[in-house]
């Protein structure tokens, strides 16, 4: 149960890294590097944010399995 909450708290942080690279981008105004860095971080965030969730719906239902 533990790891799950883990995993879904990540999940609600990845949210805030998608958020993030999406502010630098539309923000950018003329800066390349913050462009930049907006295009690096999505790619990332996404990525966690559909492993974490991933993970943790998996786990969740391996735990319930195991309950039964």
């Amino acid at each position: 149960r533990r790891f799950r909450l883990i995993l879904l708290i990540n999940a609600g942080l990845d949210i805030g890294y998608v958020a993030g690279a999406l502010a630098l981008i539309s923000r950018a105004q003329g800066r390349p590097e913050r462009l930049g860095m907006g295009w690096g971080i999505l790619p990332q965030g996404l990525f966690l944010l559909c492993y974490d969730t991933l993970l943790a719906w998996r786990t969740g239902g391996w735990i319930g399995e195991g309950t039964r």
